[in-house]
Parts: structure tokens; C-alpha cells; sequence
């Protein structure tokens, strides 16, 4: 393992994006090395290379130039890596509509169900019938219940701690023609292989990013920080796929809601494959917080969850 420490930019950029793409060359015998970026994080490159074999691979830094072009301080060469320089961007933020770009982000959906867990109930359970047997011996009883009490707690802990699942979101703009995918996860999120653009909330966290390299050359990108929500972002192209009032010709959707320009959301409930979008059903849940934050009065708007596992949901701006 070899640690580079970079000079180079110490905090994200002032848009909020933390995926700063370069050329990095390794030179064996190594089986990785980790680039240090101080308080932004660091990137870890996972790979094998024996004594005279070189690779040049292409790596996220959590922080970079602020501004295309510009100069940014690159670090000195050590043994078994130097960095190389910048890389060009996949794609770009500023080409794409800014209503794509202002839209809430997604929230991950907590696994944890609501109320005490079975394990924890269990516990409490036990320790009230230990309490109870001695209760001719009030200190022993006491103790009993404070253990009792103090292990149900750590169970609870330990179900707080509990990862969320990810989210996706495909964000779709009928006027432009344009659309985007958003994942959401909290504290790791494998990356999707077109990822653009990587944000945090909160911003200023400590990013690495973990690249596994294989053999051929294939590679995986995780990014991991600690407590906080990850967004990654990447093109996306429906394809054959669409979404109207009059035929659902994209997936079963568990949900669909609906908002008129200037009025309040509608849910429909399930929409199958094939069909017409049902009429308003006023037993339907409310649509999440998140999913409905910030979008344009002025048009029709589509939300619909059509996956489950993980969570994905489609909105649509300009639904017709």
C-alpha cells in the first residue's frame, strides 16, 4: 500500500460536485495504493501488478479544478504511482435543462420498520419476567431490569445504524426531450459505470472513493462516507419507453400520482403495463416529501414508483 498526499484542491467545488475524473499510472510490484486528499477523502485503488508492469488507470479524486481548464496543483512522483493529469468529463451539468439540475435529490428508503423491533420486545419481555421472579430481592431485581433495559437499547442502536437501501430516480422533462438518473444512498454507493457528476449532503465530508481493477481492466467505483447521503448521477435514455395518461408503455408502477398546474397531488394508485393511467383514488397515500419538493407550478407533473427493490421512481415533467 503506498499513501500520495495531493496538493491539490482541499475542499469540493463550490457547485457541490465531487467527482473530479484523472489519469493515474501504476507501476508494479504493488497491490494498490491510496491517494490522500486531506479533508476531502481519498481514493483507493485496488490492483495487482508485478515488478515491471505498468497501468494507467482512470480514477475519481473527491476534489479537483474548480472551473474547466484551470490550473490545479498535482502531486509529486513516488514510488509505484504519478499522476498524470485531469480527464474529461462524460458529460455536462450545464448542458442539461436547470430544471433537471434544481430538482430535489432522493431521500434513501429506510429499511428500519416503525415501532421496536421483535428482538427488543423480546428482551424487555424477559427482563420484566426476571424483575418479577425477584422481586422478594429488590436490588437483584432492579439490576435485572437495567440490564435488560441497556441491552434493548443496543439493539435499537444497532437498527438505527442500519444502511438504507438506495434510491434511483429517473428524471425526465417532456419539453426538453432530456433526461437524467439519480441513485441516493447513505454512507456507500457502488457507482454506476456513466457517472458524471457525484454530490454529498453534506457537502464538506470526507469522500474516498474505491476503485477495484481486475485483470482485464474492468473496474468497480464505490464511494464511501461516513452518516451522509451520496447522489450520483448519470445520463439516461428511455429508449422505446413512455409514460402517457392514455398508455403506460414503461413498467407495472406500484404508485402514480399526479399534480394539474396550480393544484394539489392526485393519487391513482397502481398502474399496470399496457393501461390507461387509472382515475384519482382517495384511499392513496401521499406521495413522499422529497419527491414532490421543488418542482414547477406551472406544468403537469408526473410521480411514479415502478421498483421496488431497490426503490425507483419516475418524474415527469410535462406529462401529458
Amino acid at each position: 500500500m503506498i499513501a500520495l498526499l495531493l496538493a491539490l484542491c482541499g475542499s469540493p467545488a463550490q457547485d457541490g460536485d465531487r467527482w473530479f475524473p484523472a489519469r493515474v499510472v501504476l507501476e508494479g510490484p504493488t497491490e494498490g495504493v491510496r491517494l490522500e486528499l486531506g479533508p476531502a477523502g481519498a481514493t483507493r485503488i485496488e490492483s495487482v501488478l508485478l515488478a515491471g508492469e505498468r497501468r494507467t488507470v482512470r480514477v475519481p479524486f473527491a476534489s479537483g479544478p474548480r472551473e474547466p481548464g484551470a490550473p490545479a496543483s498535482t502531486p509529486p512522483e513516488v514510488p509505484g504511482a504519478r499522476f498524470e493529469g485531469w480527464e474529461p468529463r462524460s458529460g455536462d451539468w450545464a448542458a442539461l435543462p436547470a430544471g433537471l439540475r434544481i430538482r430535489s435529490r432522493p431521500v434513501p428508503a429506510s429499511e428500519r420498520t416503525p415501532g421496536a423491533g421483535l428482538a427488543t420486545l423480546s428482551l424487555l419481555v424477559a427482563g420484566g419476567a426476571l424483575a418479577l421472579g425477584l422481586r422478594r430481592r429488590p436490588a437483584l431485581a432492579l439490576a435485572a431490569g437495567g440490564l435488560a433495559a441497556l441491552a434493548a437499547t443496543g439493539v435499537e442502536l444497532r437498527r438505527d445504524d442500519a444502511a438504507p437501501r438506495p434510491v434511483r430516480v429517473l428524471e425526465g422533462d417532456a419539453e426538453a426531450e432530456s433526461w437524467l438518473a439519480v441513485t441516493a444512498a447513505t454512507g456507500e454507493l457502488e457507482l454506476p459505470a456513466d457517472v458524471f457528476r457525484v454530490e454529498t449532503d453534506p457537502v464538506r465530508v470526507e469522500l474516498e472513493y474505491s476503485v477495484a481493477l481486475d485483470g482485464a481492466g474492468e473496474r468497480s467505483v464505490r464511494a464511501r462516507a461516513s452518516r451522509a447521503r451520496i447522489v450520483a448521477f448519470e445520463p439516461f435514455e428511455p429508449g422505446l419507453r413512455r409514460l402517457h395518461s392514455e398508455l403506460n408503455a414503461w413498467a407495472a408502477c406500484a404508485a402514480a400520482w399526479t399534480r394539474e398546474p396550480g393544484e394539489e397531488w392526485v393519487g391513482h394508485g397502481a398502474w399496470g403495463l399496457g393501461e390507461r393511467l387509472p382515475g384519482a383514488d382517495p384511499l392513496a397515500a401521499a406521495p413522499p416529501g422529497w419527491a414532490v419538493a421543488g418542482l414547477p407550478q406551472g406544468r403537469r407533473v408526473l410521480l411514479a414508483l415502478a421498483g421496488e427493490a431497490p426503490p425507483e421512481w419516475v418524474r415527469l415533467v410535462g406529462f401529458e
